[in-house]
């Protein structure tokens, strides 16, 4: 018997692998055997041939396009919201979820522009899409704790994320008060955080 162990502890979660093996034999398996073993687990999936994506259909919704509508359920509060409820408002909406390692480190910079624009009308939503079950909710409210979320996590269907396009995490977009998007980018860095500084700073006044 063989065991091989793996964990990994971040901000009070662990990850945890574990492997045994026993009685290994190579080569005890003939080609009828295989198919078989083959075609029974290959019956629950569809074989599709590998299609080089086009990058155009990778990027997020393009500047200047009318905002998909939404509603969604605020954590904790469990009142619904839609997006009409910020009418007039500029809105920043963060896909992120908890176990996404760029979405925490984007955490600090939202929660400094949520201070610097909140008296000018600036709203923060974090949606997600993957947190919303009974036995991640005790441990998303320990993260919302941990990393200091000033800004409110808002529950939505996947069918959101793919109305806005959502391919990797994070993803922002910024919406003006009329409800078109003004500004996109798929992942976050320093470089994103200034340039959402910047475009604020001239959007609002």
């Amino acid at each position: 018997m063989k065991d091989i162990t793996y964990s990994v502890k971040f901000q009070n979660e662990w990850q945890y692998n574990e492997w045994h093996f026993s009685n290994e034999k190579f080569n005890k398996v003939n080609d009828k055997v295989l198919k078989l073993e083959f075609d029974s687990l290959a019956k629950d999936y569809e074989i599709e041939d590998y299609k080089e994506p086009n990058p155009k259909e990778m990027q997020p919704l393009a500047i200047g396009l009318k905002a998909p509508k939404f509603k969604g359920l605020i954590f904790k509060e469990n009142d619904s919201i839609t997006l009409q409820d910020y009418n007039g408002k500029y809105v920043i909406l963060d896909f992120w979820y908890k176990d996404c390692f760029p979405c925490i480190k984007a955490i600090a910079s939202l929660n400094e522009l949520r201070t610097k624009y909140s008296a000018k009308d600036l709203i923060i939503l974090g949606l997600n899409p993957f947190d919303n079950k009974e036995k991640n909710k005790e441990k998303l409210n320990d993260f919302i704790e941990i990393n200091k979320m000033s800004y409110p996590t808002i529950f939505v269907d996947h069918k959101v994320t793919k109305e806005y396009k959502v391919r990797a995490y994070p993803t922002f977009y910024i919406i003006d008060t009329k409800g078109k998007i003004v500004y996109s980018k798929v992942g976050y860095s320093e470089k994103n955080e200034k340039e959402i500084d910047s475009l604020l700073n001239k959007l609002i006044k």
